[in-house]
C-alpha cells in the first residue's frame, strides 16, 4: 500500500505537468503537446505514461552540429521571451530555464519545454522552494529566499550570456583556456554572492547591456517583465 501510493504520487506529478502542458498549449514557442495516455500495468505495480508531443531537437544536440550566430541567439532570447509572456499569463514560473530545456524546431523556431518543475505562482504571486539548476539559478533561489518569475528573466539572461561567451558561464576562464572542476565551484560562488558580471566576450556593448540587465543580481534591476527584455 505504501509503495502504491508513492508510485501513484509520482504519476500525478507527471501529470500534472502535462495539464500544463496543455493549458500552454497554442503558443509556437512552447513544445506542442499533442495528448497523452496513463495505463496501469495489469501484472505488477506500475503505469506507462505516454505523451504525443511535437518532435523538436534540443539546443545542446543542435549546437552539436551547427555553429551558432549572433542573430540565432537573439533570435532565441525573443522567442523565449514570448514563451515567458504566456507564462506570465497563466501564473507560472518555469524555475528551470537552461540550454537543456530550449529546443529548436525544423523551421528554426525556438521553444521552452520541460515545465516539469513548473509552478504556479501563489496568490502573493511568490514561491518559496528551492528547484532549478544551479548553474542557471537566480541568487535568490540559490538562497532560499522568495522569488517571483524574475527568476526566469535571470536564467534566460544566463542561457544568452553563455551563448555569447565561448560556451562559457560567468567567471569562467575564458575559451579556449583549460577549465578545471574547481573553476565551476568558484565562478557559482562569485555569481551568487552578487560580484558584478564581465561582459560576455562576443556580445557587443548594446547585446552585452541586455544580457546583464537579465542577470542583475538585484530582481529589482532586472527587466519587469519578458515583454520589457523582448522590447
Amino acid at each position: 500500500d505504501t509503495l502504491t501510493g508513492y508510485f501513484e504520487d509520482i504519476v500525478r506529478n507527471i501529470v500534472g505537468e502535462i495539464n500544463m502542458l496543455y493549458s500552454l498549449s497554442g503558443n509556437s514557442n512552447i513544445v506542442g503537446y499533442q495528448d497523452h495516455q496513463v495505463i496501469k500495468k495489469k501484472d505488477t505495480m506500475g503505469w506507462d505514461v505516454l505523451i504525443r508531443m511535437e518532435l523538436v531537437t534540443s539546443l545542446p544536440k543542435y549546437l552539436e552540429s551547427h555553429r551558432f550566430s549572433r542573430e540565432q541567439v537573439i533570435q532565441l532570447g525573443l522567442d523565449i521571451c514570448t514563451a515567458l509572456e504566456l507564462c506570465s499569463k497563466k501564473g507560472i514560473i518555469h524555475r528551470d530555464i537552461k540550454d537543456e530545456n530550449i529546443f529548436i524546431s525544423k523551421d528554426g523556431l525556438f521553444k521552452l519545454g520541460d515545465f516539469g518543475i513548473a509552478k504556479e505562482l501563489s496568490g502573493t504571486g511568490r514561491a518559496a522552494s528551492m528547484r532549478g539548476t544551479p548553474l542557471y539559478m537566480a541568487p535568490e533561489v540559490y538562497r532560499g529566499e522568495k522569488y517571483d518569475a524574475a527568476v526566469d528573466i535571470y536564467s534566460l539572461g544566463i542561457v544568452l550570456y553563455k551563448l555569447l561567451n565561448g560556451g562559457r558561464m560567468p567567471f569562467m576562464p575564458p575559451y579556449p583556456q583549460q577549465v578545471k572542476s574547481r573553476d565551476c565551484d568558484d565562478a557559482l560562488e562569485r555569481r551568487i554572492a552578487g560580484e558584478q558580471l564581465p561582459p560576455p566576450t562576443f556580445a557587443g556593448e548594446l547585446l552585452s547591456s541586455i544580457v546583464l540587465k537579465a542577470c542583475a543580481h538585484n530582481p529589482k534591476e532586472r527587466y519587469a517583465s519578458a515583454t520589457d527584455m523582448k522590447q
